[in-house]
């Protein structure tokens, strides 16, 4: 019995890198962001939590003027307005507090969402603040760790309560345009009623926050995303960025992202077709941050979702994402390098997450149950 007990204790070797180097990781981006803050900390909380401030005053959250000129200073909100709403609670708090609070919530939502997923090796638990996407995201306060808590929940209850799941996904795919892709995977394992409901939910999410608004700023909004491709585009770690560093023009480039979002698309119809569940999700979210104008790190949080459903437990998987570290910068300077190593490493994780040699009961162990055709 002793020496049961001693071989469930956590060994020297793993105490340090799942438990120590995690810590000092989280302890870091901590400091720099509530103690000493650096130049760039919490970047997006500010916005978000100005946002919020100006719709408790009756204020529009957005620009009068969305020129590129000065969305590319990236100070201006730029999301849909429900954003702003939720936010609208923390911007009444003291600034201190709502950074605490905003602080700690963002690291609930990961671990919950790792909960959510069916993940129970605490290595697993730990080890994802050491990916920069983490670390960036808890950094520069954004919302990367919501919108991976509802894609679990999504997940989670995509066939026990699809009504929740729907209004799970709804949300985030509106909270981040760029995730409308993800709708695809309920497509594709036959999930009529929850996308039904899902695209519901995202309609209402989207234009129920812009009535108390003017719906002239529905328009306005409109114009304000093309702004912001004009403004940050070139920026951001997106394939066409890629394409454009590489030479390729814009015509071709459009055309050569295409064709691969066809391909991850159909691959994540066929996949839902055959029982694989998982799979679909996963090239699903390929398309999505393939397709997506703007991508910065941060946004390979996501990756969180598919590892943690296809990996409940500790595997090289896991490791992968470790690879951003290469590129740490927010941007990349037109280096076409550090483009491709970024977004090498989150289609591989897509990939490797998508691989036939999971099968349903697998999954179902994993987080949830076998997918129903019927749902």
């Amino acid at each position: 019995m002793q020496q049961r007990a001693a071989d469930r204790l956590p060994k020297p070797r793993d105490l340090v890198l799942f438990g120590l180097l995690p810590l000092f990781f989280l302890a870091n981006d901590l400091y720099f962001s509530l103690v000493r803050p650096t130049r760039h900390h919490l970047w997006d909380f500010f916005t978000f939590r100005a946002a919020g401030r100006a719709v408790l005053h009756g204020r529009s959250p957005y620009p009068e003027h969305a020129t590129v000129a000065v969305l590319a200073a990236a100070k201006s909100f730029v999301y849909p307005p429900i954003a702003s709403y939720l936010f609208a609670p923390l911007a009444a708090l003291p600034v201190e507090a709502s950074e605490v609070i905003f602080f700690l919530a963002s690291i609930a939502c990961l671990l919950g969402a790792l909960r959510l997923l069916g993940v129970r090796d605490w290595r697993c638990y730990t080890l994802p603040f050491l990916w920069l996407p983490v670390y960036s995201s808890l950094s520069l306060g954004t919302i990367s760790p919501l919108l991976v808590l509802l894609l679990a929940c999504g997940w989670r209850y995509r066939d026990e309560r699809p009504r929740l799941a729907a209004a799970a996904i709804g949300l985030a795919v509106v909270a981040k345009l760029f995730l409308l892709p993800i709708v695809l995977w309920l497509v594709a394992t036959r999930r009529w009623r929850t996308a039904s409901w899902t695209a519901a939910f995202a309609a209402a999410a989207f234009l129920v926050p812009f009535a108390p608004l003017g719906w002239h700023a529905l328009r306005r909004y409109e114009h304000l995303l093309r702004m912001l491709d004009a403004a940050l585009g070139t920026d951001s770690f997106s394939t066409r960025t890629l394409l454009h560093s590489a030479g390729v023009g814009s015509t071709t480039s459009t055309l050569v992202v295409g064709l691969c979002v066809v391909g991850f698309a159909f691959g994540a119809l066929r996949l839902g077709r055959r029982g694989g569940d998982a799979g679909s999700l996963a090239l699903a979210l390929a398309a999505a941050l393939l397709l997506s104008p703007i991508v910065w790190t941060h946004y390979y949080v996501l990756l969180l979702v598919p590892i943690g459903i296809v990996r409940p437990r500790l595997s090289p998987l896991w490791f992968l994402p470790l690879v951003f570290w290469i590129e740490p910068n927010i941007q990349h300077f037109g280096d076409s390098w550090r483009l491709g190593v970024e977004i090498a490493a989150g289609l591989a994780v897509c990939l490797f997450a998508a691989r036939p040699d999971f099968s349903a009961d697998q999954v179902s162990r994993a987080g949830g149950v076998a997918p129903s055709r019927a749902r």
